[in-house]
């Protein structure tokens, strides 16, 4: 019998999940969404920005994620004929202080790999890449791209029913419990039993102070806190560019 798989949270991340789960047949999937439509927080509420990998520590995990991602997320774009433009993006010092930490971004940025990655130290060429910005050297990455993560969601939402997975909107989850071998999950109107129930929306699931993950098997995933949003927030000055400032890593 096929293991029964719950996963609770109908945002990106819940449904890349489910989508993995369902087409490498690894058991009966089902999402709850508490909202009628998904990517309804987080997923539709943000800047849309497919990073390339500028940040990251050389070699790290993150880096190594963030590029296959981003090679991963264009392919399905193309493939589901879903918007991915490819606006660039300028990191700017904004005053001589800040080319330290430019000059870092920089070097993370060539050891990760970031295509075609220029540095600018022109201010006539810089203005030529975005008229409004304000600077004295940038660093270039012409391939970042945006895209419409609550669209690609939705393709994905399609890609689980396909696969014979299910996704129920307007089911709350409301009580989650380990009963012998299955975890007994409650919404409003109605229970259903898993043999694995996974929590989609981990920042969720965090501030709810729930684990990420519960098991039968004993399974808990634990939940790593991001770095806040207004940090890491890129500001779109004008199509088709991305600025934001220098700031060391």
């Amino acid at each position: 019998m096929s293991e029964r798989i719950g996963i609770i949270g109908g945002g990106i991340v819940g449904i890349a999940l489910a989508r993995a789960i369902a087409q490498r047949g690894l058991g009966e999937v089902t999402v709850f969404e508490k909202e009628d439509r998904l990517a309804s927080h987080q997923t539709g509420h943000n800047s849309g920005v497919v990073h390339a990998g500028l940040y990251y520590a050389a070699g790290s995990l993150k880096a190594q994620l963030c590029t296959a991602g981003r090679t991963a997320l264009r392919d399905y774009c193309l493939q589901k004929h879903l918007p991915y433009r490819e606006v660039g993006k300028l990191v700017v010092a904004v005053d001589e202080s800040e080319l330290p930490a430019l000059a870092e971004i920089e070097k993370r940025s060539r050891a990760n790999g970031v295509p075609d990655l220029a540095r600018i130290n022109d201010v006539a060429r810089l203005h030529d890449i975005e008229p409004h910005v304000a600077g004295v050297a940038a660093v270039h990455s012409p391939h970042t791209a945006v895209v419409d993560f609550a669209a690609i969601t939705e393709a994905m939402a399609q890609d689980v029913r396909r696969a014979g997975g299910t996704v129920l909107l307007g089911q709350e989850v409301v009580t989650m419990e380990v009963e012998g071998a299955t975890v007994r999950v409650g919404t409003p109107g109605s229970e259903h039993r898993f043999e694995r129930a996974d929590a989609g929306e981990a920042k969720a699931a965090r501030t709810r102070g729930q684990p990420g993950a519960f098991g039968t098997r004993g399974c808990q995933t634990g939940v790593s806190r991001t770095r806040p949003l207004a940090r890491r927030a890129a500001m779109t000055l004008r199509p088709p560019t991305l600025a934001m400032r220098a700031r060391k890593p």
